[in-house]
């Protein structure tokens, strides 16, 4: 045995004088060899000192400077690899292996600057790379770079036209970016490729809702609740239904318990102020109008409903007329919300412009007796000025 050890302890001086030898010599592919060699023996400490002299060459060889990469993620040392591999990219960029090991050291690292410059690169010479560009919009939307992200969900879903989350999260994005009809776009590709995705039909309706498109948004309210029947449209659905059939407490019991479980829920609250409205509580009816702009500014039905309890009591008609006007900004096709805004210059004797407002509502909804009765009630009053 102990010949045995002496034997070893003669191969390995051996081993280090020629490994001596070689540093001295420098010749990088024999160091390179001879350090792989070293690793491979267990001698790392020799080891490391092959690749430290390779790492201070100034080579122009990114296979050399690969293999360095390695063998120090090998030994542990992976401050060192990062260098040679970036070492390695800059001097052959079309290689995408150091690229790979690269991504998965900084992701192991935690290195999230240098993990988005190198899948940057990395998704310039292979855009393909679906898991790529996921990793990087990941990162983008972890450090709240909203234009990026939006950017890359758009890379991603032209590079997988039915990736489902991509689509959705690219909706929710535009919306965030008031890009309204880019967010119906994607939730309605969304619900396209699966029928069941609640938020996107959640999504849409809302959108609608807000723009007071009331029968599109009751249809997507709908296919809500035929997914979740628990789920708080549910409660608004039958809410609305009850209100229909004149039963106001029963739907404000509905209304209550969707606010008791989410306190900004726009379309509750404006249940709320139709309940008050028609039980003559019109300054509690005008408070919940209120808090829906409060919670959704730029709410067309939360707008009009506001500006019409001004016209029931009178009160605040300059206010009315400025929500009115941003109500029809919002949607011009609305004969409802023309008819508040005719209401509104009646009751300042504005008669010309209630006249010319109420012809557009008219104009939109010919059939419509009230709309004409309100027009004989505007001109008459017009008249009798004269």
């Amino acid at each position: 045995l102990i010949i045995f050890a002496l034997s070893n302890i003669s191969i390995s001086l051996n081993i280090i004088d020629k490994f001596n030898n070689l540093i001295e010599g420098e010749d990088p592919v024999e160091i390179m060899q001879k350090g792989v060699s070293l690793k491979e023996s267990g001698m790392t400490d020799e080891a490391i000192t092959a690749f430290n002299k390779l790492a201070q060459l100034d080579l122009k060889d990114p296979h050399i400077h690969l293999i360095t990469a390695r063998a120090y993620m090998e030994m542990g040392l992976e401050d060192e690899a990062v260098s040679e591999y970036k070492k390695t990219i800059n001097l052959n960029p079309d290689n995408l292996e150091p690229y790979n090991e690269l991504i998965q050291l900084y992701k192991k690292k935690e290195i999230d600057d240098e993990l988005i410059t190198i899948l940057k690169r990395t998704t310039e010479k292979d855009n393909k790379n679906l898991e790529m560009h996921l990793d990087l919009v990941a990162l983008y939307e972890k450090k709240n770079m909203v234009d990026d992200v939006y950017q890359e969900y758009k890379n991603i879903i032209a590079l997988a036209p039915d990736h489902e989350d991509s689509i959705y999260n690219l909706g929710v994005i535009s919306l965030s970016k008031g890009l309204d009809d880019e967010a119906v776009q994607m939730f309605k590709r969304v619900i396209k490729i699966n029928d069941k995705n609640i938020e996107g039909h959640l999504n849409l309706a809302n959108i609608y809702y807000k723009k007071g498109l009331e029968g599109e948004s009751l249809n997507e309210y709908k296919k809500v609740e035929e997914i979740d029947t628990q789920h708080p449209e549910a409660y608004n659905n039958k809410g609305f239904n009850a209100i229909g059939v004149e039963k106001l407490d029963t739907a404000a019991a509905e209304f209550n318990k969707v606010i008791g479980i989410d306190e900004k829920n726009v379309r509750a609250h404006l249940g709320l102020a139709i309940i008050y409205g028609r039980k003559g509580a019109n300054d509690k009816a005008i408070q919940e109008c209120k808090k829906a702009i409060e919670i959704s500014p730029h709410h067309a039905p939360a707008l009009n409903r506001l500006a019409r309890l001004y016209v029931k009591q009178n009160i605040n008609i300059d206010e009315g007329i400025e929500l009115s006007k941003e109500a029809i900004q919002i949607n011009s096709n609305s004969p409802e919300y023309l008819d508040t805004l005719s209401e509104l210059y009646y009751i300042k004797r504005e008669f010309d412009n209630a006249i010319e407002t109420i012809n557009k509502a008219i104009g939109l909804k010919p059939e419509d007796i009230y709309y004409k009765k309100q027009l004989k009630k505007f001109t008459a009053a017009k008249n009798t000025k004269k």
